[in-house]
């Protein structure tokens, strides 16, 4: 049980989130009894976990990687310093042979407890980060997407009410690695078999057709799509949280990363820290908008930690009652 009272100042939580594109931490200072929070320092490394599993297991090199980045984020953590440390993995180490000998290691040598989420909870923990972001008053049939390096969340909600939450094998690095020879110049017969793939899989998920007039984007894959729209556009502000956009002009920025003589330059100028895994991403997030219906999009900054953070706070708000 963490003790707190009003008198108390603020808590300074980390919260470091393994995925398998990249290992992000994000400090919050947080009032327990509003719930309220903000993010006063951040961390990334574009580590790229997905590319290190050999035969189900993570590699040696890539445990190695993510031991040392880890080791950097708490020692920034505590530099500050935090009063909690936390951390989560999803697609990273969800379903990995060796996770637990992993995750042993870092509770043994850093002190840091990993805890492996389901799919269907980064889902729904999506979800809450939206509700949370933008307090949905509306009645209009939305879902919520985060793209990440090894899976795909969808959650659907109409007003208040919560509607399906699923993980989707469709993880941006993850195709690119399994069907693409060369990332940035795939062949047609290679972005064929990402289509075909990501289809077969929402066709097996019916309840997400044509369900969302409006798609939540979360995630670096989705948010790099949005910024492709500023750079298309010429816009000096290439900042996305709380954009809306239309679904037809985002659809079309992912299409130009995929296509054309110049896709490799605009690669290079809105994300270039995403060569490996962009464009698959982006093939796979057209199939995705075009399935479940959406009009129009809204970016996000929040997503899954603050998701899991605002758990956080309730769990901690019920153990002291």
């Amino acid at each position: 049980m963490f003790d707190y009272n009003e008198e108390l100042e603020p808590l300074k939580i980390a919260i470091a989130d393994i995925g398998a594109n990249s290992v992000r931490m994000n400090i919050y200072e947080v009032n327990i009894d509003t719930g309220e929070f903000s993010v006063i320092d951040n961390a990334r490394s574009i580590l790229g976990l997905a590319g290190y599993k050999v035969d189900g297991k993570l590699t040696k090199d890539g445990e190695g990687k993510l031991f040392t980045v880890l080791k950097e984020f708490l020692s920034i953590a505590n530099s500050i310093p935090v009063d909690m440390f936390v951390s989560f993995a999803t697609a990273s180490l969800r379903g990995v042979s060796n996770a637990r000998d992993i995750i042993e290691r870092i509770m043994r040598e850093l002190g840091i407890k990993v805890e492996i989420i389901s799919g269907i909870r980064e889902s729904v923990l999506d979800r809450i980060a939206i509700r949370e972001r933008f307090k949905v008053p509306v009645i209009t049939p939305s879902c919520v997407i985060d793209m990440g390096g090894g899976s795909t969340e969808l959650a659907s909600f109409t007003g208040s009410k919560n509607g399906p939450a699923i993980s989707l094998p469709v993880g941006s690095l993850a195709l690119s690695k399994k069907f693409f020879k060369d990332p940035l110049y795939p062949t047609e017969e290679e972005f064929d078999a990402v289509i075909k793939h990501v289809n077969y899989t929402l066709r097996s998920n019916q309840k997400f057709r044509n369900c969302a007039k409006t798609a939540y984007i979360i995630g670096g894959t989705g948010r790099a799509i949005a910024r492709t729209v500023y750079f298309l556009d010429d816009e000096k502000d290439k900042s996305t949280d709380g954009k809306t956009l239309p679904a037809a002009k985002y659809i079309g920025a992912a299409k130009a990363l995929c296509y054309g003589n110049k896709h490799d330059k605009l690669i290079s100028r809105a994300c270039p820290d995403r060569k490996d895994s962009i464009i698959a991403g982006a093939t796979a997030m057209q199939c995705i908008m075009k399935y479940i219906g959406a009009e129009k999009v809204v970016v996000s900054s929040a997503g899954v930690r603050e998701g899991y953070l605002s758990d956080l706070i309730q769990q901690m708000r019920n153990e002291n009652k």
